[in-house]
């Protein structure tokens, strides 16, 4: 595999230069580690655990690492009280 000038490639595509203000202001949401995540909906680690690895609830995975965030939970809660398929605490 041949090097790759970092430096050079920037020099003949150019930078790629935000619009000024287009972030300003903005808040990103921190994801949540599994941990916390159970804590949030109330449920022990390993069942969170378990439900990010089997698709229950929704999980962003980073190799081995699982990050949820808390409006995509929220969302899903709401959405699992509202089908009745599913018991959770909603408080």
């Amino acid at each position: 595999m041949q090097a790759v000038n970092v430096d050079a490639v920037v020099r003949q595509v150019g930078p790629r230069p935000l619009a000024p203000g287009n972030l300003a202001g903005v808040e990103f949401e921190q994801p949540l580690f599994t941990k916390e995540a159970a804590a949030f909906i109330r449920v022990h680690q390993k069942t969170m655990e378990r439900w990010a690895r089997d698709g229950v609830v929704p999980v962003h995975r980073y190799g081995k690492k699982y990050r949820f965030y808390t409006s995509e939970l929220d969302e899903w809660m709401r959405s699992q009280v509202n089908s009745g398929s599913q018991s959770v605490c909603v408080n």
